[in-house]
């Protein structure tokens, strides 16, 4: 018997470090279905990395650290 796979997205996301959120606040989320983790880690990281803007909670405006 064959078993049919869903077809969901996984996601990589970032959170705010500051501690006066209330809760768990995301600053970035990436959604992509995984065929090949080795291949496409590389520029959702690099991405991370290089963009300032996409680092900084739309919450309290702290930038997290690229690394």
């Amino acid at each position: 018997m064959e078993k049919r796979q869903r077809h969901t997205k996984d996601r990589l996301r970032w959170y705010c470090r500051d501690p006066g959120h209330e809760g768990p606040t995301i600053i970035r989320e990436e959604s992509f279905h995984v065929t090949d983790l080795g291949t496409q880690l590389k520029p959702i990281i690099e991405r991370w990395i290089t963009d300032e803007d996409s680092r900084r909670c739309r919450a309290c405006g702290t930038i997290a650290r690229a690394k």
